[in-house]
């Protein structure tokens, strides 16, 4: 769910969705995986080239503060290129697979620890 006042981004049909341009789809989902690497009050509506361009260099910018190993550049976010896309996408599922692995590992090694 989106901090209130911040109304969540359009649902995409396709890596190729021309509405991806805007970056703020892939702001939520790093948003949704991180929410402490993404201030929203930085986040622009994405409506002029300008703010596209702004969008998508903070998304790579959260990207890295996540951990992701980013291959994406920002232009390829504006230009919306499908496999860049999915690259950046995959990297931030990479982050939220592996916190979940640590975050499962550290409650079982807790609980076991209670049975001693």
């Amino acid at each position: 769910a989106a901090p209130s006042g911040v109304a969540p981004s359009a649902p995409i049909a396709k890596l190729g969705d021309s509405s991806l341009a805007s970056g703020k789809f892939i702001l939520d989902l790093l948003w949704a995986v991180a929410p402490r690497t993404v201030d929203r009050a930085q986040i622009t509506a994405g409506d002029t080239p300008k703010d596209r361009e702004l969008n998508a260099k903070y998304a790579i910018s959260c990207a890295h503060k996540m951990g992701c190993t980013v291959f994406t550049s920002w232009r390829d976010i504006v230009e919306v290129q499908p496999r860049m896309v999915l690259c950046l996408l995959a990297a931030a599922m990479q982050v939220d697979m592996r916190r979940q692995h640590l975050t499962g590992d550290q409650l079982r090694s807790s609980s076991s620890c209670e049975r001693r």
